[in-house]
């Protein structure tokens, strides 16, 4: 029996066995300890050891070693305490997703193969993959379980009670198995600590869920944890109500109308800036040399029109440039000049850099209007 089987003690008075230190620091045995080791994807227990802060709680070679930020001497009595709220917080968590764990495999025959608690969340992987639906069907069972008030029991059978036992297990252990049971619900082979009924945990909330490795992952958050998860979108849904000016079970649909109307209005400029370079184009004349455009506004492949147009309207370079933020994106092209060969020059007299190819080059020019319009002259 493990002294955690009573989670609830969090204060107790130990002897300080042994001082030493590993790899990971210093650490303390004390006897006894109600404090739970790291394990089976679940962090330890911290908490206070006399004036000391206990970090962390590892079972290595069969010793139980506390982790301290300070010196303890052995043969003390001290007084320790257990961080009482996160050790109930991690209780509810996980009996919460024994509950899931339990109907996931009951009702469809997945097994649990990846689970990990932290403080507030937890986080579980499924063999199998779980639609929406689904899940919302499970969430349903498994706060019903919660409001039944199940007992939650710890067994250590003996090997002939385990082998006609049914339960869920990741390991094949034969001794010393410590079961948790959800009475009428499910039985885990399991080391943590756990409520001791169901109605402890709270409320259960599947967070979100994604596809992970042929089945699915979920996140869990349970008790008053799922509770703070609530009221933060209810926030967020209620604040987005107040922007959209309507009813909050009408949130969805607002926000739909609101990307309708600006996918619209995108398409309504697109359409106008098209319109916009195309009369640019007709304006265009025969030159003999280059043709410089800026052209407020216009994107890449905006710019990148103007140039096809320009180079058959030149006998030089075609360039066209769009200012953005405080400097020129350009697209420049010719069917004359190597435009490799000639970037360099315009590196020496511009703030330029760009790239691409002898007939077609892209880039920023940081130079004024002025300096450029002057190199492209001298240049023609």
């Amino acid at each position: 029996m493990k002294n955690y089987d009573n989670p609830y003690i969090t204060k107790f008075q130990a002897k300080v066995e042994f001082s030493g230190e590993d790899k990971r620091g210093q650490y303390v045995i004390i006897s006894p300890t109600y404090f739970f080791p790291e394990g089976g994807g679940q962090k330890s227990d911290t908490g206070k050891i006399g004036d000391a802060i206990c970090t962390d709680v590892l079972e290595i070679s069969g010793e139980i070693r506390h982790y301290v930020n300070a010196e303890l001497s052995p043969n003390t009595e001290l007084r320790c305490e257990i961080d009482k709220d996160k050790r109930f917080r991690k209780m509810r968590h996980h009996s919460g997703e024994h509950i899931i764990s339990g109907i996931v495999t009951k009702k469809y025959g997945y097994s649990n193969v990846g689970f990990h608690l932290s403080d507030t969340d937890c986080t579980c992987d499924f063999s199998g993959f779980l639609t929406p639906d689904q899940l919302k069907e499970i969430e349903i069972l498994a706060n019903a379980i919660v409001c039944e008030n199940a007992n939650v029991n710890i067994i250590y059978p003996s090997k002939d009670e385990l082998s006609s036992m049914s339960y869920r297990s990741k390991l094949d252990i034969q001794d010393n198995v410590r079961i948790v049971e959800i009475e009428g619900y499910d039985k885990c082979a399991c080391c943590a600590p756990h409520v001791l009924r169901t109605g402890e945990i709270g409320l259960i909330k599947i967070t979100s869920s994604m596809s992970w490795k042929g089945g699915v992952r979920i996140h869990i958050k349970c008790g008053i944890d799922a509770l703070a998860d609530y009221q933060e979108k209810s926030n967020e849904i209620a604040g987005i109500s107040a922007l959209l000016c309507v009813p909050q079970n009408q949130v969805l649909s607002g926000v739909k109308k609101v990307l309708d109307d600006s996918y619209a209005k995108d398409k309504e400029i697109a359409e106008l800036k098209r319109k916009k370079i195309a009369s640019v184009i007709d304006s265009l004349k025969q030159t003999n040399g280059n043709i410089v455009i800026f052209e407020d506004d216009a994107d890449a492949e905006g710019l990148k029109a103007l140039v096809n147009a320009g180079v058959k309207m030149c006998t030089g370079i075609c360039i066209a440039l769009s200012f953005d933020k405080e400097q020129y994106r350009f697209s420049m092209g010719s069917k004359s000049v190597k435009l490799r060969e000639y970037s360099k020059e315009m590196m020496k007299s511009l703030k330029m850099r760009g790239g691409g190819s002898d007939e077609f080059i892209s880039g920023i020019i940081s130079s004024s209007q002025d300096e450029i319009i002057e190199f492209f002259d001298t240049q023609s």
